[in-house]
């Protein structure tokens, strides 16, 4: 099984000869994480195994395996789909060489930004509305929690043994 957090495949709207969808050869890859962070050997495991037995399938039939491998010039021919693989986190964080990086508060920030752009007509703008306040929320409460981690970090670094003897 393909746990995946998230896969966006553009897709050219009746592209093809017969007015059929075609897919893009390349994909975005999202691996979310919000509450931890995973090691370099979770990722390298994730891009090798995990997504290179991966197969796309559309509603329009099309079906395409995800290459984790370079391109090469006949990347469409051999009805394959590149992934540019993002790590998203809370903030800043090393990622093992084939990963972006991008961090929730930015995603929260568009995503606000977006919401805000839509007509008040668009049927979707209050359900969006509410998933930009929840994740504002769940945001605050690891940044809160995230400071006081740190608060007690800096106060065990200062506390010695001596203060605890008689």
């Amino acid at each position: 099984k393909a746990y995946l957090d998230l896969i966006l495949v553009p897709v050219s709207v009746g592209s093809e000869p017969n007015g059929d969808d075609a897919p893009a050869t390349r994909a975005l890859v999202v691996e979310a994480k919000l509450k931890s962070l995973p090691t370099e050997q979770q990722l390298t495991r994730y891009r090798e195994n995990t997504l290179k037995s991966l197969t796309l399938e559309h509603e329009s039939g099309w079906t395409r395996k995800l290459s984790t491998g370079s391109a090469g010039k006949n990347a469409s021919k051999t009805q394959e789909i590149r992934p540019d693989l993002v790590l998203l986190v809370p903030s800043t964080a090393d990622v093992p060489p084939g990963w972006k990086l991008a961090t929730w508060p930015t995603v929260y920030g568009a995503l606000a930004e977006a919401v805000q752009k839509l007509d008040a007509a668009c049927i979707l703008k209050p359900l969006l509305q509410d998933y930009v306040d929840s994740l504002g929320h769940v945001l605050s409460i690891v940044t809160q929690t995230h400071a006081y981690v740190m608060q007690a970090l800096e106060a065990a670094e200062r506390t010695t043994y001596g203060m605890f003897e008689d």
